[in-house]
């Protein structure tokens, strides 16, 4: 996951923990397989948008693939 611009907070859910991350445009983040993931963004006086790139390559059953 890349942070293209703006700000905001990753959270992520994981092995029954829940971990957030302040991340900002030019961060990149290794999400877990299996992971749930959840995204805020933040509206600052440089920007109005919280654009995230994400490139997926899913590890799961094949043939089987959930959002």
């Amino acid at each position: 996951m890349f942070v293209k611009e703006g700000e905001g907070v990753v959270a992520l859910l994981y092995e029954g923990r829940r971990e957030p991350f302040r991340v900002r445009k030019g961060d990149v983040l290794v999400i877990p397989a299996g992971a749930v993931v959840y995204l805020l963004g933040q509206h600052t006086y440089s920007s109005w948008w919280f654009r995230v790139v994400k490139l997926l390559n899913p590890v799961s059953t094949t043939g089987r693939f959930e959002l």
